[in-house]
């Protein structure tokens, strides 16, 4: 997903998040570096822990999933938190026309790709602003192999259901 769009929903989500309200929300690939700052952001947030889920049918064999956030507290963390949000959303949308205006005076031709072939925007390190990786890692790997486990699950499960009616795997 565009990342200044998610940076975006999760804002105004969380401006706009009742007392102990829920977030409902998709995220990809779980084991990327931006994804794990979000599941840390909301389980941080949130006054009961966060759920995970990826369904069995439609788009097992893809890298998205679904996170249940329930109790949002209304804090001061939750303000800090969209206050980095709004920092890593403009410094992306400014480095996004820094990178159309180049483009547009090399070539006259600005190209807009499908955001599955998006290059990786952290370069510089701003996700450390939300989140810093090395504190991600260290302290909280367990809990983000807990809710990972069950997005690889159901795309393990489909990988071996492809194999297998391809043929490649005997059925079990």
């Amino acid at each position: 997903m565009n990342r200044i769009l998610l940076f975006t929903q999760l804002i105004i989500a969380l401006q706009h998040i009742a007392w102990n309200g829920t977030i409902f929300i998709k995220l990809s690939k779980a084991h990327e570096p931006l994804a794990a700052r979000i599941l840390f952001m909301l389980d941080t947030i949130s006054n009961e822990p966060i759920r995970t889920t990826k369904p069995l049918t439609i788009h097992s064999n893809r890298g998205t999933f679904y996170v249940v956030a329930k109790r949002i507290q209304r804090n001061k963390t939750l303000q800090e938190y969209i206050s980095k949000l709004h920092q890593i959303r403009d410094a992306d949308i400014a480095r996004s026309q820094a990178l159309i205006e180049a483009a547009s005076l090399t070539s006259g031709n600005v190209v807009i790709t499908r955001e599955d072939e998006e290059p990786e925007m952290d370069d510089d390190g701003i996700l450390d602003i939300l989140v810093p990786l090395d504190g991600l890692v260290k302290y909280e790997m367990p809990r983000l192999l807990e809710l990972s486990l069950p997005v690889w699950t159901v795309q393990r499960d489909n990988l071996r259901w492809m194999l297998q009616r391809k043929g490649a795997l005997p059925v079990t």
